[in-house]
């Protein structure tokens, strides 16, 4: 359930006051990530050098004794190891294609 943050998505408020508390609430969550990641001796820098190798990546978030946001960061990571490649997931939606007559 939403919190008390959160009524205005619930009373269906229009974009323009949802977006700034939704923003604020993102970035609250993900500097409290970014400090328990360095509280465990991790810092972002190596959770981002260790995206294409899942066995580091794998260990770091153990590390940090898997704070939600690291297994996020984990689950989107590309499978396999790719160490010293930049081979990236591909995108979970198709381009868009652009239906303009084209003569």
């Amino acid at each position: 359930m939403l919190g008390r943050r959160f009524r205005h998505l619930r009373n269906g408020d229009p974009p323009e006051k949802v977006a700034p508390k939704v923003s604020k609430a993102l970035y609250g969550g993900v500097r409290k990530a970014l400090k328990q990641f360095r509280e465990h001796g991790v810092t972002l820098a190596e959770l981002l050098n260790a995206r294409d190798s899942r066995p580091r990546l794998r260990r770091l978030v153990r590390q940090i004794e898997g704070q939600q946001y690291a297994q996020i960061f984990e689950s989107t990571a590309p499978t396999g190891d790719h160490s010293g490649s930049r081979e990236r997931p591909k995108p979970m939606m198709p381009p868009a294609h652009d239906h303009r007559n084209k003569e």
